[in-house]
């Protein structure tokens, strides 16, 4: 099997609602997303022989992703404490990117990885695997997320 492992970057802020510690109140994360991709076979001929894929296009579909978290407050909508936070976000043109789920790493690591999947196996529909995805909240703390064994 051949893996190969792309990462793309964004910067955003979010809370955690309830939680006890620091992290209850609004802060700021360098985020770092991993993403591991593997396949049986290498493509066999053209310009990406010997390639499991085109980094350019992993990357690519990276970047689409983390563009629409950019510069955004990461909240969780579902949580119906947060409606006039929300309300007040948005009169005020903060730009939110909206989940039904807190914004733990381990939440934003699923998220992503489906988003991820989804747009892969657009892509390239069978002939590549998602792995895992990992997002880096820290330099020391991360979440992974996979659904292959």
């Amino acid at each position: 099997m051949f893996k190969i492992v792309s990462e793309g970057c964004f910067d955003s802020a979010h809370f955690l609602e309830g939680y006890e510690g620091n992290c209850r109140n609004l802060h700021g994360h360098r985020y770092k997303v991993v993403c591991c991709v593997s396949s049986n076979t290498l493509i066999g001929s053209g310009s990406q022989a010997g390639m499991v894929a085109d980094f350019s296009a992993l990357k690519q579909i990276m970047k689409n992703i983390t563009d629409n978290l950019d510069h955004k407050l990461l909240i969780n909508v579902s949580d119906d404490s947060m409606g006039d936070f929300i309300k007040m976000c948005k009169n005020m043109g903060f730009e939110l990117a909206e989940f039904h789920h807190p914004t733990t790493a381990e939440h934003l690591a699923k998220e992503i990885y489906h988003i991820y999947n989804d747009m892969l196996k657009e892509q390239y529909g069978n002939k590549l695997h998602l792995e895992y995805i990992e997002v880096h909240e820290t330099p020391t703390n991360k979440a992974v997320y996979s659904e292959r064994r």
